[in-house]
């Protein structure tokens, strides 16, 4: 807003735009971070490349934004009324076994659910359930099993 305000003020022949360096697209927050201290840009609201660290939203934003939270809650709420299917819950109370890759023998976690296994290895349930009985590591290190293996 403070570009389209200046624009409209003092008109398009007040500004320029100009490309200072082509880069490589995995260098692209470094460099901008690099001209964001060099040049220290007067409409440049934000400090920090690639974050909105800084921004304040307006009044009217703010209160939007709180409108559309209160309208997630209770009644409103996209799920409200709506049940896990019987093949979520299966999935959800279904062990999961965990044994080394180096040797397979080997049992090193049992948990009782999909659920209690995402939350010990920070992933979603999903993940677990595309590597449950596939003989792909999982990270790299672990075979997941459905079933105990005798």
């Amino acid at each position: 807003m403070y570009i389209n305000r200046a624009l409209l003020k003092d008109g398009y022949s007040s500004f320029s735009l100009y490309i200072l360096e082509y880069c490589e697209i995995e260098n692209l927050i470094s460099r901008e971070q690099y001209y964001l201290d060099l040049l220290a840009p007067q409409y440049n609201i934000l400090k920090v490349a690639g974050s909105s660290l800084g921004y304040k939203h307006t009044e009217e934003v703010r209160f939007k934004l709180s409108e559309i939270q209160k309208n997630k809650k209770g009644e409103n709420h996209q799920r409200y009324g709506k049940f896990h299917s019987e093949e979520t819950k299966a999935l959800r109370s279904k062990q999961v076994f965990v044994y080394s890759n180096e040797n397979p023998s080997v049992l090193l976690f049992e948990f009782s659910s999909y659920t209690n296994a995402r939350k010990h290895f920070n992933c979603n349930r999903q993940t677990i359930a595309n590597n449950i009985d596939t003989k792909k590591l999982f990270k790299e290190k672990w075979l997941l099993f459905s079933k105990l293996i005798t």
